[in-house]
């Protein structure tokens, strides 16, 4: 009685229709992916924010975050004064997305073989990786 739908929306084109389009292979190059991309013309626009979500069904409620333990953590692991790198959510996506594309400088100086993936405090990449891959901030809308 459950209905699945599925939707391409983590990425700015749908890769079955990208692969279709580039005759079933990937893009092995950065030359390659500009080439697809031209041919796949401008992505979709993200989706409308919904004015009213329906209603859980009956007897379904909301789950509750996982402890550590439940994870395979232990406390004890942690420093005590550990704080996460990346708040969870949208507000703070679009926050961390905001802050970037304000900052000229940044977006003038940057070079990706220049940055080091490691570095989080400060980050030397945009850090919003965590924020589109998890679907808090949409790459439709960072695009």
């Amino acid at each position: 009685g459950v209905e699945v739908r599925t939707f391409a929306g983590h990425t700015l084109w749908d890769t079955a229709e990208a692969l279709k389009k580039n005759k079933g292979k990937s893009p092995s190059t950065m030359p390659g992916m500009v080439t697809l991309a031209k041919a796949m013309g401008p992505p979709p626009l993200p989706l409308a924010v919904p004015a009213k979500l329906p209603p859980l069904p009956p007897g379904v409620g909301a789950l509750p975050v996982p402890t550590l333990k439940a994870m395979g953590y232990e406390e004890k692991d942690l420093p005590k004064d550990a704080k996460p790198s990346f708040p969870g959510g949208e507000t703070a996506g679009l926050a961390r997305m905001a802050a970037r594309l304000k900052d000229a400088e940044y977006i003038r100086n940057f070079e990706k073989p220049s940055t080091i993936s490691t570095a989080f405090d400060p980050p030397s990449t945009t850090a919003l990786s965590p924020y589109l891959k998890f679907g808090c901030v949409s790459v439709r809308q960072f695009y």
